[in-house]
């Protein structure tokens, strides 16, 4: 049935394109936003790869891309987008270096990825009734190939407005491979409303391009809680218990916390780790390297579901989450644990700063920071006196409530995206 809004009139409908969601287990911050689609008239999600066919429960009105596997062709006609693209990539490296770095070829792969899988998409929503002529709020969920796909998409919907959030791998060219990341312009160009997670990340896109602050507006993330903070609940004295959640990569460095572990000797300690990635097993190695002293207790979670991650908050509730990551948007982990009145140790790169505040929900180390930093910090925490402690941990509860709850975050973006 057509859903209908409170003044009678029928909502625009909403394309939402992701790398893999809902498959997998990917992309977890979704799974709480899609809950606020409810005033569309309809939604569509369309997954941009291959994933486990294992999926995760939608409300009812969304309707999923079932997509079969398929191999983008390559593309290899000179149009408009491409050549603009040469142009502004050989003024930015000089052509030597646009030979050697072999960026024609990324050009030209990531443009046949976008036009295969647009074209695919237009199919599936030609089948399912959509017309070129319908109101359609095209929405990216991340500012890279995806949003490729939606630029091609939002030229074939006469009417449709384009959306595209950014986060950070896909906001940070200069810290991209070869400092590249492809068709800024064509998505500039498409784009009504471009949404950077972070103040951070706006600033950062406004002094790179030179695009319109009316086109940008932040819309953090969020997420949902009902934790109560109690507080004279206090186990540090036992053994600390340390969080950290991030993707095994080198770039979230997580060898850091190890060595800095394995420095402490004199304290009780139990470390979990959640997330998994190429680095797990030089990890693990480490790990058996630096812990031999028995005071710390470490294992790895692997990657776990939402709801089970705020399940282990609930009920272990540990004393720090830890991030030692070189580049960071504003992490969906941080606002978790603030949920969960978890202070956090993190480094101040990106987005960071914007929810730890140095001192009140947590601490700020330096990018560079050495390990003898992370361990006095750790050690702070474990001699904190308890009311301070607890003032730490409801700072960070009202972090949470005043600037990530999910409630409040994201039907203020949905309330946005529906006024294009």
């Amino acid at each position: 049935m057509k859903r209908i809004s409170e003044k009678g009139v029928g909502m625009k409908q909403l394309i939402l394109i992701t790398t893999s969601f809902p498959y997998g287990k990917q992309e977890t911050f979704l799974e709480t936003e899609v809950k606020h689609y409810g005033e569309f008239d309809k939604v569509y999600i369309f997954n941009c790869s291959i994933m486990t066919r294992s999926k995760r429960e939608l409300p009812e009105y969304i309707w999923i891309d079932k997509r079969i596997k398929g191999v983008s062709q390559e593309y290899t006609n000179i149009n408009e987008d491409i050549l603009k693209e040469v142009i502004r990539c050989i003024k930015k490296y000089g052509i030597r270096d646009f030979i050697q770095l072999k960026i024609y070829r990324e050009i030209m792969e990531a443009y046949a990825y976008a036009v295969h899988e647009a074209e695919r998409i237009k199919k599936q929503l030609d089948k399912l009734g959509v017309k070129e002529n319908d109101e359609i709020i095209i929405y990216s969920y991340w500012l890279h190939r995806q949003a490729m796909v939606a630029s091609l998409l939002h030229r074939m919907y006469q009417k449709s407005k384009m959306v595209v959030r950014g986060h950070r791998h896909d906001i940070y060219e200069d810290a991209a491979p070869n400092e590249y990341l492809p068709f800024r312009g064509l998505i500039f160009d498409s784009c009504d409303l471009l949404c950077p997670i972070s103040n951070d990340g706006k600033r950062y896109l406004l002094e790179k391009y030179g695009l319109l602050k009316a086109d940008i507006a932040v819309f953090r993330l969020g997420v949902k809680s009902d934790f109560k903070l109690t507080q004279n609940y206090d186990t540090r004295a036992e053994k600390v218990r340390i969080v950290s959640c991030s993707n095994m990569f080198l770039v979230k460095r997580v060898d850091r916390i190890i060595e800095t572990l394995g420095r402490i000797k004199d304290i009780p300690i139990e470390w979990k780790h959640f997330g998994d990635g190429g680095e797990e097993k030089n990890l693990r190695q480490l790990c058996d390297k630096c812990l031999t002293n028995g005071n710390v207790e470490w294992k790895f979670m692997g990657r776990i579901s939402n709801s089970d991650m705020l399940a282990y908050y609930e009920k272990e509730q540990p004393h720090i989450l830890i991030n030692t990551s070189e580049s960071e948007g504003i992490p969906v982990s941080m606002m978790e644990a603030m949920s969960y009145g978890i202070p956090v140790i993190a480094t101040n790169v990106c987005g960071v700063k914007e929810i730890v505040a140095d001192g009140k929900n947590g601490f700020l180390l330096e990018a560079d920071f050495s390990e003898a930093e992370l361990e006095k910090t750790i050690r702070s925490i474990f001699e904190m006196p308890k009311e301070k402690y607890y003032a730490l941990r409801k700072n960070a509860m009202t972090t949470y409530q005043k600037k990530y709850n999910a409630d409040i975050n994201y039907s203020e973006f949905v309330h946005r995206i529906q006024q294009l």
